[in-house]
């Protein structure tokens, strides 16, 4: 049996599927995750997600450690993520140019595009 959730809504939501034993009858079976790649391609040509936003530098302090940093920002975690699951990415933030080759280095260790606008100030 499909689950059923509410949401907040008049009736339930039925899920069928990939999410359940049962599906509609002459539904598609679910897709692969290579033909979910292919499916984002138009004569050989791939979507691209850009994500606009923020590219930081995090200092992480635990009680008890030496406090240390690491790149951050909610771009960096989109694309990073976005990349992992097989999706072309290209970043369009802002820097300082003395943070630019050390905060976007793992960006585009993974494969991420990066466009960076300057930026006066520290990162």
């Amino acid at each position: 049996m499909a689950r059923m959730h509410t949401f907040g809504a008049s009736r339930p939501l039925r899920y069928a599927g990939a999410w359940s034993e049962e599906r509609r009858p002459g539904a598609a079976a679910p897709m692969s995750a290579q033909q979910q790649r292919e499916a984002g391609s138009v004569q050989g040509r791939r979507d691209v997600v850009c994500v606009v936003g923020h590219v930081t530098r995090d200092v992480v302090a635990i009680a008890g450690r030496a406090a240390r940093t690491q790149t951050g920002g909610t771009a960096y975690y989109a694309a990073a993520t976005l990349k992992a699951l097989g999706t072309d990415v290209i970043v369009v933030t802002r820097l300082a140019p003395a943070d630019e080759a050390e905060l976007l280095a793992e960006l585009r260790s993974f494969g991420v595009a990066v466009r960076v606008g300057p930026r006066s100030s520290p990162s």
